[in-house]
């Protein structure tokens, strides 16, 4: 016989309750969250329901700290609007990440863009949380002081930026990121920031900062003081298929247009393209500057065709030099590259930094390059940027790119065009009659004039009333009013008034105000090297 079943006291079923929601508080099993985004205005009522805003997505998932949430954000251009009090819960400027988070975006970051309309910075990551950001692109941050204008990481922090593009920020140290945890970039573009200071588009800052990056982009950052226009190191980066093109790090600071390691415990390029870059420091390298005394690594990678007072690359004084692993190409000698494999003075034929296909841009290798099949199997990645095989032809290209389909063909010479008859020199008088040639081919009056219409109709004479004179007030419609083409004092044809003055109001004096917008040519080669004729048309003085 069984006994019923007594109900449990109203006082031990509370204590149960509880207890139940002690355990899950402390141990059970926490639901993930997904959030999603309705909106784009830049709203922040606590609350992220069927109403939701990035910014409330955001709060909520902070204060969600069992478990780690995402956030779907679908296409539109979501603005920050909500400025400015210095607070670190999300609620104004930036948006702050105080908890684990997935962001999950279908999208694109053609569609969804997120904009920091110039009030604050977009992201910053606090300590020790981890971010997985998708298919974003993060713009107009601002700072006038501060770090990372797009996104800053704090140490500890584990962020990943995945088919991301992060553009025109501004920021006094890393303009676009800066980064003092772990960050992992692929398939993403850093474009078009700019730092006051060091690290126009990314600063691996301080000494906890690590970054790995492939299949990326950096170009058109700048750096304006301390260097680095396309990224600054101070720890440890490893870059594979990269592509560092169109940076410029100004001022007398420490350089490096595309990239300065200025402090370092490791930094490796393996299949990068440093190229385009530009520094105005006469001490610091176009393409490279390398600061620190650890070594800055060098494998199948291309650094060519870059601008500044150390060349290509360039280092501090007692600072260790840059390493080869072999088969890296420099433009020029500045790298010193000696092991095997490696080209000095090499031409690389690289293209427009474009869409190659990928997810990214890249400078394709021409036809001739030097850099093609000319890598290292060993220690080659299995793609390039692009995602396209390597090696193409059993042997991998050096640089970013690898040429699918074979090599292509040489650029084709072009056929020369046939030379017309040798023109005289601007100054010479060959037929003798006191005229120079560049005199006769501007007034479009000489019959061997190639690009007048072969006859003399008249000369120039100041407020000549004869017929077949040209009046020198004629001369706008007529010619670009010069002193006849540099014809000094002693000449036969010379007369002052035609000469050029600043801010003459003498009646045929040529004010030289006047003339600017007549021209047409190159710098100065006296008499000149061209000038606007009759009927719209502009006559060539040729050395």
């Amino acid at each position: 016989m069984h006994k019923a079943i007594r109900p449990l006291p109203p006082v031990a079923l509370l204590a149960l309750i509880a207890l139940a929601t002690i355990w899950l508080r402390q141990g059970g099993p926490a639901l993930a969250t997904t959030y999603t985004v309705t909106k784009t205005a830049d709203t922040a009522d606590g609350v992220c329901d069927s109403d939701c805003s990035l910014r409330e997505a955001i709060i909520a998932a902070n204060a969600n700290t069992a478990t780690v949430d995402t956030i779907s954000i679908p296409a539109g251009t979501f603005t920050l609007t909500r400025c400015c009090v210095n607070e670190n819960s999300a609620s104004t400027g930036d948006l702050d990440i105080l908890n684990n988070l997935t962001f999950i975006n279908a999208a694109g970051a053609s569609s969804t863009i997120i904009d920091g309309g110039g009030i604050d910075r977009v992201f910053e990551v606090f300590l020790g949380k981890t971010v997985h950001v998708s298919g974003l692109t993060i713009q107009n941050g601002h700072l006038d002081v501060g770090q990372g204008g797009g996104i800053t990481a704090a140490a500890s922090s584990t962020v990943t930026l995945d088919s991301v593009v992060v553009a025109s920020n501004e920021a006094n140290d890393g303009g676009g990121i800066w980064n003092g945890g772990s960050l992992t970039v692929t398939n993403s573009t850093v474009r078009d920031n700019l730092a006051y200071s060091t690290g126009g588009g990314i600063l691996n800052g301080d000494s906890t900062g690590n970054l790995i990056m492939s299949g990326s982009t950096i170009s058109g950052n700048q750096a304006g003081g301390a260097g680095g226009g396309g990224l600054a190191n101070a720890n440890f980066v490893d870059l594979t298929n990269v592509t560092i093109s169109d940076n410029y790090a100004t001022s007398s600071g420490g350089g490096g247009g595309g990239i300065y390691n200025y402090t370092s415990t490791d930094f490796a390029l393996t299949s990068v393209t440093v190229s385009n870059n530009t520094s105005t420091s006469s001490s610091a390298g176009g393409g490279v500057r390398n600061a620190s005394s650890a070594s800055l690594r060098l494998k199948n990678t291309i650094v060519a065709n870059n601008t500044g007072g150390g060349g290509n690359c360039s280092k501090g004084v007692g600072t260790a030099p840059l390493t080869s692993y072999g088969h890296n190409l420099d433009s020029g000698n500045s790298c010193a590259f000696p092991a095997a494999g490696d080209i000095s003075f090499g031409n690389p034929v690289l293209g427009a930094l474009t869409n190659n296909g990928g997810a990214t841009f890249t400078r394709a290798l021409g036809g001739g390059s030097q850099a093609i099949d000319s890598g290292d199997n060993n220690g080659c990645p299995g793609t390039d940027q692009r995602g396209v095989p390597r090696p193409q032809n059993g042997v991998c290209d050096i640089g970013a790119y690898e040429v699918s389909g074979g090599p292509p063909p040489p650029t084709p010479t072009p056929s020369p065009t046939p030379s017309p008859t040798p023109t005289p020199l601007p100054g010479s008088d060959n037929d003798g009659d006191g005229w120079t040639y560049a005199e006769e081919t501007f007034i479009g009056t000489d019959p061997a004039d190639p690009c007048g219409g072969g006859a003399w109709p008249a000369d120039l004479v100041s407020a000549s009333t004869s017929a077949n004179k040209l009046d020198l007030a004629d001369l706008g419609s007529f010619v670009a009013p010069l002193r006849r083409l540099g014809t000094s004092p002693g000449h036969p044809n010379y007369d002052p008034r035609w000469d050029l003055v600043p801010g003459s109001t003498l009646g045929d004096q040529i004010n030289l105000a006047d003339v600017a917008a007549l021209i047409a040519g190159p710098t100065a080669y006296p008499p000149m090297l061209g000038g606007a004729r009759a009927f719209g048309q502009t006559c060539p003085f040729l050395p």
